[in-house]
C-alpha cells in the first residue's frame, strides 16, 4: 500500500509540474516583452526546466516543497500577463493568451493536484511517527486503507464543487440576477469548506481510536 500511495503522489506531483510547465512555455512564446525569437524560447525554456529538475532532485525528501514553489513560479508567469498593470505597462495583449476562464481552470487544477499530493506526503509521514511509536503494522494498514479511500472520496466530491464555483464565478456577471447567484455560490463554497472540515475531522477521529 505504500508504494501506490508513493506512486499517486508521484503522478499528482508530475502532473501539476507538466501542466505549469506547458503555461510557462505558453507565456514565454507569446510574452513579446522578452523579445525572443521562438528558437531562443525554446532553450531559454530548456534550461529553466533543467535547472528546476535539478534543484527537485537535490531535495529529494523535501522536493514537494521545491516543486510547490517552482509550480507557483511557473503559473505565476501566466497569470500576471492579465494583470492591469503589466498589460498597461508592457502593451500586451491578453487575447492571444488562454482566456482568463480557462487559465483559472488550469491553475485551479494544478493547486489540487499539489495540495493532493502533499496531503498524502503528510499521511504517510503521520503513519511512519505512528509506527515507530510502537503501532501495529496491522492497524497501520488498517488506517492506511481506511485514509485512501477518505482520500478518493473527497476528490470525488470536491473536484466537481471546486470546478462548478470556478465556472460559475465568470457566468455570474454576465447573467441578470447575478447578486443572487454570487450569493449562492458563497453559500456553497462555504458549506463544502465546512463540509470537508467535518468529514476529514471525522475520519482522522475514526482512525485514530483504531489505533
Amino acid at each position: 500500500m505504500r508504494d501506490k500511495t508513493l506512486l499517486l503522489r508521484m503522478i499528482l506531483a508530475l502532473a501539476a509540474y507538466m501542466i505549469s510547465s506547458a503555461l510557462l512555455y505558453d507565456t514565454m512564446a507569446r510574452f513579446k516583452f522578452f523579445h525572443l525569437a521562438p528558437g531562443q524560447s525554446i532553450k531559454i525554456f530548456i534550461i529553466i526546466n533543467v535547472v528546476s529538475l535539478f534543484l527537485i532532485a537535490i531535495a529529494r525528501k523535501k522536493f514537494l516543497v521545491v516543486l510547490d514553489i517552482i509550480c507557483m513560479f511557473f503559473i505565476g508567469t501566466h497569470i500576471i500577463v492579465h494583470s492591469k498593470i503589466v498589460k498597461g505597462s508592457f502593451e500586451i495583449n491578453s487575447d492571444i493568451y488562454f482566456p482568463p476562464s480557462i487559465s483559472a481552470l488550469i491553475v485551479l487544477s494544478v493547486i489540487i493536484l499539489l495540495l493532493l499530493a502533499g496531503w498524502l506526503n503528510r499521511f504517510e509521514k503521520g503513519l511512519n511517527k505512528m509506527f515507530s511509536n510502537g503501532a501495529q503494522k496491522e492497524d497501520i494498514v488498517l488506517i492506511r486503507s481506511n485514509n485512501i479511500k477518505i482520500f478518493l472520496m473527497f476528490c470525488i466530491i470536491l473536484l466537481p464543487v471546486a470546478y462548478a464555483l470556478a465556472v460559475l464565478s465568470f457566468i455570474a456577471p454576465l447573467v441578470k440576477f447575478s447578486k443572487y447567484l454570487s450569493i449562492l455560490m458563497a453559500v456553497v463554497g462555504i458549506m463544502t469548506i465546512v463540509g470537508c472540515v467535518i468529514f476529514l475531522y471525522r475520519g482522522w477521529i475514526r482512525n485514530k481510536d483504531k489505533v
